[in-house]
Parts: C-alpha cells; sequence; structure tokens
C-alpha cells in the first residue's frame, strides 16, 4: 500500500512539473524568442496567446480521448512526440528561419501537450485529496518555473554575452534542454505508472452537459474575473521588462529577467501559495474574501511606478510583492473551489479549457492596446479592469 501511494505521489508531482515547464517555455520564453525576432508587441503577445488555442478543444476532446483503450502507451507517445519536436525546433532554429516555422512548431508542441492534459485528466483513476495535494502540486509546479523561466533565461544570456553567440544558436541549448526535461520527466512518470490504466468509460457529452456548467458557473466567474486581468498584466509586464528604455520598457537583459522575473517572482509566488492556505485555514473563506481581492489588484498599480524606470532591486521588490497577491489569491481561489465540492475530473477538464481561454482571449488585442495607451496608461487599466470585475464577482458569490 506504501509503495502504491508513494507511485501516485510521484506521478501527480511529476505531471504538474511538466506543466509548469511547458507553460512557461510557451508563454514566457516564446515570447522573449519573438521579441529577438524584432516583432512588434502586438504580434508577439497575439501568437504566444494563440499556443492555449489547443487547450480550449479539452472537453470536445474527452468522450474521444476517453476511448483510448491502452492509456499508458498513449501518454509515452505524447511525451516522445513532444520530446521530437524540441529537438527538431533545436535543429532549425537559424537565422534564416522564419517565425512561421517556430511557431508552427511550438503550436505543435502546445496540441501534443493538450492532449496528454486531455488524456490524464480522464484516467478512471482514484481521486487524490484534493486539498492535501494543493500545497505539493504547487511546489512542484514552481519548481519547474524556476528551471524554465528562471534558469534557461538566465541561461540564453550567459550563452549570448560570454560564449558570444547569436541569438539563435543561444536557442538550440534552450530547445535541446527542454527536449531532455520532457523526456527525463516523462521516463519517470512512465516508470512509476502502472501499464494497465483505464480511461473512464464515455459518457457522451457528459463534459458539456447543463447540469455541470450550471455547478461550476460560481467558479467559472471567479476564474474569468481572476484571470482576464492577471493575464493581460501578465503579458504587458513580460514585454515592459524586456522593452528597450526608448519605448518605455526597462530593457533587461535576460540575466536580470531570469533573476527578477524567473527566481524571486516564482520564489514569491510559492510564498504566495503557502501564506494564503494558511490565512484561509485561520480566518476563513469568508472573512478573507475581501483581503485576497485586494492582494490580488492593489500590486498591479505598483507597475504603473514600476513603468517610469526604478532601480533593479526595487524592480524586483514590485514583481514580488504581485507574485505573493497573485499567490494567495490562488490558494483561496483553489480552497473554495474544495469546499464547495466542484472537483471532479469533468468539471478539471472544463476548468483546463477555461484558463486556457482567459489565457487566450486577452493577448488577442492587448497589443493593440499597449501600442494606442503605452505601458503606464496600460497598467492602470488594467489595475482598475481587475478591481472591477473583481467587485461584480463578489457580489455574485455565496460560501
Amino acid at each position: 500500500m506504501m509503495r502504491t501511494t508513494w507511485r501516485n505521489d510521484v506521478r501527480r508531482l511529476s505531471q504538474w512539473f511538466l506543466r509548469g515547464g511547458l507553460f512557461a517555455v510557451m508563454m514566457v520564453i516564446a515570447m522573449m524568442y519573438f521579441r529577438q525576432t524584432s516583432m512588434s508587441h502586438t504580434d508577439n503577445m497575439r501568437l504566444t496567446s494563440l499556443l492555449a488555442l489547443p487547450f480550449v478543444a479539452a472537453p470536445w476532446l474527452s468522450p474521444w480521448v476517453r476511448r483510448i483503450e491502452k492509456p499508458f502507451y498513449a501518454l509515452l507517445l505524447c511525451e516522445l512526440t513532444m520530446v521530437l519536436l524540441f529537438v527538431v525546433l533545436a535543429v532549425v532554429v537559424t537565422d534564416s528561419v522564419g517565425w512561421t516555422t517556430i511557431f508552427a512548431l511550438l503550436f505543435s508542441i502546445a496540441s501534443v501537450f493538450a492532449l496528454h492534459e486531455t488524456v490524464v485528466l480522464n484516467l478512471d483513476e482514484q481521486e487524490v485529496s484534493p486539498r492535501g495535494s494543493l500545497l505539493t502540486n504547487a511546489m512542484a509546479f514552481c519548481a519547474a518555473l524556476l528551471l524554465a523561466d528562471g534558469v534557461m533565461s538566465m541561461l540564453i544570456g550567459n550563452i549570448q554575452v560570454i560564449c558570444r553567440f547569436s541569438a539563435f544558436q543561444a536557442w538550440d541549448y534552450v530547445s535541446y534542454c527542454s527536449a531532455a526535461t520532457v523526456f527525463l520527466v516523462g521516463a519517470v512518470r512512465g516508470y512509476v505508472s502502472p501499464r494497465d490504466m483505464k480511461m473512464m468509460p464515455p459518457k457522451g457529452r457528459s463534459a458539456l452537459s447543463m447540469s455541470l456548467a450550471r455547478k461550476m458557473a460560481p467558479a467559472a466567474l471567479l476564474f474569468v474575473a481572476c484571470g482576464l486581468p492577471e493575464a493581460m498584466l501578465t503579458k504587458v509586464e513580460v514585454v515592459c521588462l524586456l522593452d528597450s528604455t526608448y519605448r518605455g520598457g526597462l530593457n533587461l537583459s535576460p540575466q536580470e529577467f531570469g533573476l527578477l522575473h524567473g527566481t524571486i517572482g516564482v520564489f514569491a509566488l510559492l510564498f504566495g501559495v503557502l501564506l494564503g492556505h494558511q490565512v484561509v485555514r485561520h480566518f476563513g473563506l469568508r472573512r478573507c474574501q475581501w483581503a485576497m481581492f485586494l492582494a490580488l489588484t492593489l500590486p498591479d498599480f505598483l507597475y504603473v511606478w514600476m513603468s517610469r524606470g526604478q532601480s533593479l532591486w526595487l524592480v524586483g521588490t514590485i514583481v514580488a510583492i504581485e507574485k505573493v497577491g497573485l499567490g494567495m489569491a490562488v490558494a483561496w481561489l483553489a480552497e473554495r473551489v474544495i469546499i464547495n465540492k466542484v472537483f471532479g475530473r469533468e468539471v478539471k477538464v472544463l476548468l483546463l479549457a477555461l484558463v486556457a481561454l482567459v489565457l487566450l482571449v486577452p493577448g488577442l488585442f492587448v497589443g493593440g492596446l499597449l501600442a494606442a495607451l503605452g505601458y503606464k496608461s496600460t497598467f492602470v487599466l488594467i489595475g482598475a479592469m481587475g478591481t472591477v470585475f473583481l467587485c461584480l464577482a463578489a457580489k455574485r458569490l455565496t460560501i
């Protein structure tokens, strides 16, 4: 029994580690790459947001995925396909290859991973206690963010500066590192997974049923209220940190970006999750509701001050404060979903699609908004939008 529990925990944590790493590669590292190709901010944000599109189709894929007879080998095939695509990406990244080829490969990786996630969420196995796994899942996710967003960003800068390689040659190493990481995590997951795992029985359009949609409507409302402004902030924040000073950005090097956003920011996010978990357990969900909303929205206005140009460590402090607030809000939202027992596997598939939609939609227009308003006004608008959305959502919430 202990052996089975240990294997299940390792399999769950490896999946969350893979989620965090590929999320950072697709949403942050890809933005850094397209920035170095002299692509406009509008096109950059639009392309990286489109990488979330395959995950929106997860509820529609679920009835077909549940017909897979041997999911163990389906997951293994998905992981090997992602490894192969990363290797191809490392080979083709040169000065002469256009962004369309790179985007096609990244979109293919995102599509395969969306299928991988849909299979995982439809496995017929005993549910892990969501409350007991919340902190360990967050740790695994943040560890992957630290590796991809922090270490890889600094690796890109060090290769470009120390070895005097071109930007595209540095991306070769990043792609090979991504392929190796997916291979190792997949090998660990395959070793601890039972070969005879089964899928949940097909239930037609159960993932899209109206009764299920009504049941998760409050959680969906919160996801949208919290997610839309935060997704916009994430896009504008990364561009502001990396953009040149004459355009209003802070012109951070890849090393500085990896230190502030990928290291300090990730540790602050994990600290926020741990702090929010403890605060909710001590004071309860209802008493913490407005405190968590303020923790999510008020730090957004600090970016207005940051956009004027500040010292490196002051920028790091602002990023850390915002990530702590985000982590506390995520912990509160997770506890609220758990206490309302909106945590079935079908709900997970719908939430995956909803989160992907929240990441997709803002990126399609926030680039044009940034070009029209500039960083300062855009940060003010995002903070105000988040405040209004959360206030409207709070009136409809009952705990």
